[in-house]
């Protein structure tokens, strides 16, 4: 049945092609200019002559919307009598704008899941070699409400913030964002759902394609070692990935070792877990999952496929990885193909990441803890600045498979692990600086934590930029010296080197010879050397800043030439990018 064209305001929606295949169209949660509510259907596969009618399931109807907004890829569709009609064969982000009698449709050409952009190679190695990547934590513990230093929603993050994370970081980890118990998210219900309390599904696509179109990476937080149930303790939700499979899990996907056994307050549920012994360690907050199990590896596997695939997901952080054995990661990884991915491993002793990173094959990754132990919580909170020689992974030679960080949701004013002890960091800004500056200049993946770019972005963006002129990348060979109140430290990139000194006995203030001040204060120093001219990290990440600076690259006229694999045009005795930025 098509009707002609009315206003059916119930949902769900739906994308109806050739009268039987359905997409459906999600609420944006937004309306246009002019009032009407919108709903989305994004990646809609379209060979010319296919035939596109609205469907309201709730009714039972399909009707045909007879305006296309002259915007976009309108030129693209006809509009027939019974349906719009695709002229050109395609993959669409297909709108629908409903308004009492005013409803029309948008169209855009799709680029992937809704999210824009995104890294679509697949990788056969999740620890990207000699990598110049900064990462960005997004989020702090419950800061889908303003928990002291911002609210960190998909839409907070999107309007006003996303574009210059996006010029100053190469990472950014977002927080789960599968539908949960709620909160912060670790508890998932329905990972094929990415509605919650960090906002909808087309808010985060939203921000996922701001990020991309600024020249950075979505890492997405994964909790797969354990969900919680729908209903009760034994019923859990159907997990629908599209193309990669639908799922329906049972009681018999939990581990037998899992409190739905023991637990009096399971009730009728007591008892039904019947998969195998836990591979690794038990989260008693919620249902384990049987890792052992095939039909939940499968079903992992669809769920990072469709992260990479769909939503353009580039990089994985798996949480809680004591809670299962660490050779699965090598498997998911080997099945998405993620660009990159990090183990939470939370142990201090560099021998046991080694063994866990030796479990995964070493296709991830893995939270530096030992470095965070050694050189931040033992070494710069006490002053006793030899700790940082040879501290943690780094220390062991593992740069490349090393994510150094100071705090995270985890341990910032929640635990005893956090930086200075519980409560107490931000009490030390000077020693919070100390910290980046080390973490900053030296080998590894190191990861901003948001608080602390809210806090100190003005110290934080000189000594990023400083990694990125240099070339310092967390393979980078280190020289350094440590004794009484000092450390000193020389980090050799492929473009020049950082000299990094720190403690009040390190000559923090004074400029070593050949150097340029990067920045400077309380109780450190980063300065760096170029081999040759390159301009700061946002300014050639962002080519909307031509227009900021009034230098179309069109207009740029001169030699070219490459050095240290940059493109540059010389003009007399000055040298531009090729975004028209001066770099000399």
């Amino acid at each position: 049945m098509v009707l002609g064209t009315i206003a059916l305001m119930a949902e769900p929606f739906y994308v109806r092609v050739n009268g039987n295949k359905d997409y459906a169209a999600e609420n944006t949660g937004e309306q246009d200019f002019q009032g009407r509510t919108q709903y989305a259907a994004y990646n809609v596969a379209l060979a010319a002559g296919d035939k596109v009618t609205c469907y309201d399931e709730g009714s039972g109807a399909a009707w045909n919307i007879p305006v296309i907004d002259q915007y976009g890829a309108y030129r693209n569709f006809s509009v027939g009598s019974d349906a719009i009609v695709c002229q050109t064969a395609g993959t669409y982000d297909m709108y629908i704008k409903m308004k009492y009698q005013d409803d029309m449709w948008y169209i855009e050409e799709s680029n992937g899941g809704g999210g824009g952009g995104g890294d679509t190679k697949t990788y056969s190695n999740a620890a990207p070699e000699r990598s110049t990547d900064v990462m960005f934590q997004a989020f702090y513990w419950d800061s889908y409400q303003d928990r002291g230093y911002g609210r960190t929603k998909w839409i907070d993050l999107n309007d006003g913030q996303a574009e210059e994370i996006g010029q100053w970081f190469d990472l950014v980890w977002l927080p789960p964002m599968s539908k949960s118990t709620g909160g912060t998210g670790y508890h998932p219900v329905q990972y094929s759902s990415l509605d919650g309390d960090w906002g909808t599904k087309s808010r985060l696509a939203a921000l996922i394609s701001t990020l991309h179109q600024n020249g950075a990476r979505v890492v997405a937080d994964i909790v797969i070692n354990h969900a919680a149930s729908s209903i009760g303790w034994c019923t859990f939700a159907k997990q629908n990935f599209g193309s990669y499979g639908s799922f329906e899990p049972t009681a018999a996907w939990i581990c037998k070792t899992d409190e739905m056994n023991t637990d009096s307050k399971a009730g009728d549920c007591r008892g039904k877990a019947t998969g195998g012994n836990d591979d690794g360690e038990n989260w008693d907050g919620a249902r384990d999952w049987d890792h052992t199990n095939a039909q939940v590896r499968a079903m992992f596997k669809a769920y990072l496929q469709w992260l990479r695939n769909d939503i353009h997901i580039d990089g994985f952080r798996y949480d809680f990885c004591k809670g299962f054995h660490n050779s699965h990661i090598n498997e998911y990884n080997t099945a998405s193909g993620p660009y990159f991915s990090v183990m939470e491993y939370w142990d201090g002793n560099v021998n046991t990441l080694q063994s866990h990173l030796n479990d995964a094959n070493w296709n991830t990754c893995t939270f530096d803890f030992a470095t965070k132990y050694t050189a931040f919580n033992e070494g710069i909170a006490s002053g006793n600045y030899g700790k940082l020689k040879g501290a943690g992974l780094l220390g062991a030679g593992k740069g490349r498979y090393a994510v150094t960080f100071l705090d995270s949701h985890d341990s910032f004013q929640r635990d005893d692990n956090e930086f200075c002890g519980k409560n107490n960091s931000m009490k030390y800004p000077g020693k919070i600086q100390q910290c980046y500056a080390y973490m900053l200049s030296m080998p590894g993946i190191p990861c901003v934590f948001y608080p602390h770019w809210v806090k100190f972005k003005a110290q934080l963006k000189p000594m990023i930029n400083a990694r990125y002129k240099t070339g310092v990348h967390s393979e980078s060979a280190v020289s350094d010296e440590a004794g009484n109140g000092y450390y000193k430290a020389t980090i050799t990139g492929t473009n020049g080197e950082i000299r990094v000194l720190i403690g009040p006995n390190s000559g923090y203030a004074t400029t070593p010879a050949g150097y340029t001040k990067a920045v400077t204060g309380d109780g450190y120093g980063v300065y760096y050397k170029l081999n040759s001219p390159r301009g700061d990290k946002n300014q050639n990440r962002h080519p909307q800043g031509i227009e900021e600076v009034g230098i179309q690259p069109s207009a740029v006229r001169g030699e070219k030439f490459i050095e240290n694999g940059q493109l540059y045009i010389r003009c007399g005795e000055q040298v531009f990018d090729i975004f028209g930025h001066k770099v000399k």
